[in-house]
């Protein structure tokens, strides 16, 4: 079986993957944290040191697909499921990373990184003639001076090909100091072209701050439903159930913004 070219889910490659036993899976994070440890002479009342603790939850979702196929189809068992179990499979993969990246969470469905992220908000560094470089140097900024550590900026491709495309006045391709020789890592990370990404915006973060932990599965079952032993047909059902969540403290992990707002700022 042969299909078109689909979206490549690249996401997945960056953020915190794992797998758990658990249908719920608790956590605690300190909070409100005041006083530090300090130098003192001898006979002096030692710093006071404080901070609260507040627990949060995930519950574990279901993403899932059906297919239906005719008993004759299934003759050939082995090849015919084979198809199916890469095809649902895959299928979980790229609503997975869609979900990921741009997810509204419910009770239902797990929220996605670029709901979760902040816009650029820096206006102390300047740059002269910014151009897209600069806007990726700017957000990485931003992301570490908050104590975080990116692994990688997202970029559309369109995007991508222009920055590799711009030159200088004398006709030179024009690569800055903090980029590769081939622009494909800038500020030490990876940027990665990804359709996506909307043409003109940036995703840059501290990835691996976003958790997805598989709790069951990918599995594929096969029954009947309906009329289907009447009709000679089958229902397949390719299913998984996983955790996907950021931890309150890890707030401001991700940027998400255009480069015009940050060339600007």
């Amino acid at each position: 079986l042969n299909e078109a070219p689909k979206v490549k889910p690249v996401i997945l490659d960056f953020i915190d993957m794992g797998s758990t036993g658990s249908r719920t899976i608790l956590w605690a994070n300190k909070i409100n944290e005041q006083g530090n440890a300090a130098f003192i002479g001898e006979g002096i009342l030692k710093p006071l040191r404080s901070f609260q603790i507040a627990l949060e939850q995930s519950v574990a979702k279901k993403e899932a697909v059906r297919y239906r196929t005719s008993t004759e189809t299934l003759e050939d068992r082995a090849t015919f499921l084979s198809e199916l179990r890469s095809d649902g499979f895959e299928e979980l993969r790229r609503q997975l990373s869609t979900a990921v990246l741009s997810g509204t969470v419910s009770s239902t469905s797990i929220g996605g990184i670029i709901p979760e992220a902040t816009a650029y908000n820096i206006t102390t560094i300047k740059g002269e003639d910014p151009d897209n470089y600069g806007a990726i140097r700017a957000a990485v900024a931003q992301i570490v001076s908050l104590n975080f550590v990116p692994n990688a900026v997202l970029v559309n491709p369109i995007d991508a090909a222009n920055m590799d495309l711009k030159k200088g006045s004398n006709g030179q391709y024009v690569m800055p100091p903090f980029a590769n020789e081939n622009g494909q890592n800038v500020a030490g990370l990876p940027v990665v072209e990804s359709n996506e990404i909307a043409v003109g915006y940036l995703l840059v973060g501290d990835f691996k701050k976003y958790h997805v932990r598989m709790y069951l599965g990918p599995r594929l079952d096969i029954g009947t439903d309906g009329n289907d032993f009447s009709e000679n047909m089958r229902t397949v059902i390719v299913e998984q159930r996983l955790h996907a969540y950021v931890k309150s403290v890890d707030a401001g992990a991700f940027l998400y913004d255009t480069f015009a707002n940050i060339k600007t700022a």
